[in-house]
This record gives C-alpha cells, sequence and structure tokens, in this order.
C-alpha cells in the first residue's frame, strides 16, 4: 500500500539525495561558477523522448537561475 502511495502521488520526500551521486558538488560549483563569469554552458542531449525532454528540462532550469544556456541535439 505504501509504495502504491508513493507511486501515484509522488514528492519530492522520495527522491534520493542528489549529493549522493560522485562528483555532484563539484558540479554545482563549476555550473555556479560559469554563471558568475558569465560562461555559456552548454547541454548536450538525445534525440528521443527522454533525450529531448530532459534537455528541455535543463535548458529551462538554468535560463531561470541566469545561465547563459545553449543546448545540441544530433539529427
Amino acid at each position: 500500500k505504501e509504495k502504491q502511495e508513493e507511486f501515484f502521488h509522488p514528492s519530492f520526500a522520495h527522491l534520493h539525495d542528489p549529493f549522493l551521486m560522485d562528483g555532484m558538488d563539484v558540479a554545482v560549483e563549476r555550473i555556479l561558477e560559469a554563471r558568475e563569469k558569465k560562461e555559456r554552458v552548454v547541454v548536450f542531449g538525445d534525440y528521443d523522448v527522454d533525450g529531448v525532454s530532459s534537455t528541455a528540462l535543463l535548458v529551462r532550469f538554468f535560463a531561470s537561475i541566469g545561465v547563459q544556456i545553449s543546448y545540441r541535439l544530433p539529427h
């Protein structure tokens, strides 16, 4: 029952801490540095449903926090 509840009513509390991923702290620091220095960040996506969707989400997020962002998708 609990697993069903989590599936049908997801929340951020159900997610793992992203800083458990090796190197996440370094990646975050680098992105913040790029924002501060007004460097461009490029997201390289994949041309399938999850690749295009995740690229769009990343581009929108980075733009919303003031990162100069562009993207590339293969043909």
